[in-house]
């Protein structure tokens, strides 16, 4: 299932905040991984590279296991938090609406590689930004950050050359 909105409010990006879904067939209570893109906050979307995603997402599902693959809003137009606000209204709505889909609420795994393992930690570690969609960080089951930011004091303006960096705007 591809293209499902997962917020629709009066500022939602027509393309941005949408997810894909790959299911198990004819299972139920299956656990499902949400899988944040990478892309340096700047670019990227969930069908990167020849759908690299999907095929994450089919061989997870043939393996009875959810897979959602999001996209959300990159810098330089939206500014951090946007990107875990986004982060975080998907985890939601994954944990509202997964079990009409078979899968299991109290079973979600964020992941996230680069970009989305920076992400996929800071939406797993700090909870303000699923409070915001009243949920906490109980809801989790797990998290898989694979290559992320995580230092950004390290991080020089140079880090991207040609970009700011997304979270101040700075050069």
């Amino acid at each position: 299932m591809l293209d499902i909105a997962y917020y629709t409010g009066q500022d939602a990006d027509p393309i941005k905040h949408k997810l894909d879904l790959y299911l198990p067939e004819g299972k139920t209570k299956f656990p499902v991984i949400m899988v944040i893109h990478g892309g340096g906050w700047v670019q990227g979307d969930k069908r990167v590279r020849k759908d690299v995603y999907g095929d994450l997402g089919r061989t997870f599902a043939k393996q009875d296991i959810g897979f959602a693959a999001i996209d959300y809003r990159l810098s330089p137009q939206f500014k951090f938090p946007a990107h875990i606000q986004d982060a975080a209204r998907a985890f939601a709505w994954l944990h509202q609406n997964i079990q009409s889909y078979g899968g299991n609420p109290d079973r979600i795994f964020v992941m996230g590689h680069s970009a989305g393992g920076h992400l996929a930690a800071l939406l797993a570690t700090d909870e303000r930004w699923l409070n915001e969609q009243g949920l906490g960080l109980k809801d989790i089951r797990g998290a898989i950050p694979i290559s992320g930011v995580y230092d950004f004091e390290a991080l020089r303006p140079d880090w991207l050359p040609g970009h700011s960096d997304p979270l101040t705007g700075r050069m």
